[in-house]
């Protein structure tokens, strides 16, 4: 949140925005397509895990600089065995890296030994360079090359389906807008549509004709110090439940650092917006736990109520009629979202399911 129009300072929460990155990675597993609307600088798909102390010393033993081809860069290849695994099929995944590394595909790999009038067999070699599969990066540069490798993949299958599309935001403002955009353009989808609102979004604000335009200078305040006057940020969980895209299928957040009003929060959040889901955590728990808290008709399937969730509003939700759901993280699972979305992804398809019985999908 800026506190000035030419921002330097700003007010910021812990986020980093883990959760929205890794689970967009489970929504392409199970066959969504994903609008990933995030902030800048913010985690992002494919690369929670990554050894950030060691890309570098991995991608120093896969690149080099190579001034005769158009993106200096060119492609080591690397001496382990089975880094010629995919050749011919067209499948490999070292094709997508070497473009992924050179916009200009193998060409400009191919380059890579021209200047130095080698023999035929370096000349072959130079065309030749592209690091085809995992296996292979593994070979030459161990774990962290491994780590990057399944990234590259998984990138790559999300770029050639096109079912991944990011859309950047820095301010408050500039998020509200793209929500608005993206669940206008959606709406035509009916309940095949999901919004999984995971952003941690401020719930103050300075609007803008308060904010001040240039850097606040700390010369003119005393030893009283700044005072701030903030603006509740408006909720767009009704406009969005409401007008934006009505049959879309809505799963908002919830963090708490008390468990004893956890569930109703959720609820009341139910009850305010008609939400179809809420996913409510503990702050020093949101790792390894979860609870998923919904009506009674969309969790655990039992009832047969087919009332749309937006004629539910302002009615008699709280947490003693709520369905809750506690998720703990499976040990063998290194993220709790594979259990978290699973479960997201069953909700919707019931609801999908609903809709089309009563004729509003």
């Amino acid at each position: 949140m800026p506190l000035e129009k030419h921002c330097v300072r700003f007010i910021d929460n812990f986020s980093g925005g883990t959760r929205g990155a890794l689970s967009a990675e489970e929504f392409l597993d199970a066959g969504y397509a994903v609008v990933f609307l995030t902030r800048k600088h913010s985690i992002q798909p494919f690369t929670k895990g990554l050894p950030s102390g060691e890309i570098v010393d991995c991608l120093t033993q896969i690149l080099r600089a190579d001034p005769g081809a158009s993106s200096g860069l060119g492609v080591v290849v690397g001496g382990g065995e089975g880094e010629r695994e995919g050749d011919g099929d067209g499948g490999g995944d070292g094709d997508g890296f070497s473009r992924a590394v050179s916009k200009e595909g193998s060409s400009s790999t191919a380059t890579a030994n021209a200047n130095a009038n080698a023999n035929a067999n370096a000349n072959a070699n130079a065309t030749a360079m592209t690091c085809e599969t995992p296996r292979a990066i593994t070979a030459s540069s161990g774990r962290s090359a491994a780590l990057v490798a399944t990234a590259l993949a998984k990138a790559r299958a999300a770029a050639v389906a096109g079912t991944l599309l990011r859309i950047s935001f820095e301010t408050l403002f500039e998020y509200l807008v793209y929500l608005k955009a993206i669940a206008e353009t959606l709406a035509p989808f009916g309940s095949r549509a999901a919004f999984y609102l995971a952003a941690a979004v401020s719930d103050f604000y300075v609007p803008l004709n308060s904010m001040a335009e240039h850097k606040i200078q700390s010369s003119e305040f005393g030893s009283q110090g700044l005072t701030l006057q903030l603006a509740k940020t408006p909720k767009m969980l009704g406009a969005l439940r409401e007008s934006w895209a009505p049959r879309a299928f809505v799963v908002g957040f919830k963090l708490e650092t008390e468990e004893s009003i956890l569930v109703a929060k959720a609820a009341k959040s139910i009850a305010s917006y008609g939400l179809h889901a809420v996913v409510a955590n503990i702050l020093e728990t949101r790792k390894e736990r979860v609870l998923i808290v919904a009506p009674p008709p969309l969790l655990g399937g039992e009832g047969s109520e087919k009332e749309d969730q937006s004629e539910k509003k302002g009615k008699k939700i709280d947490a003693s009629s709520v369905r809750v759901e506690a998720i703990t993280r499976d040990p063998a699972q290194p993220f709790i979202e594979r259990q978290l979305v699973g479960e997201v992804v069953r909700l919707h398809r019931e609801y999908e399911e609903k809709e089309r019985e009563s004729g509003n999908a």
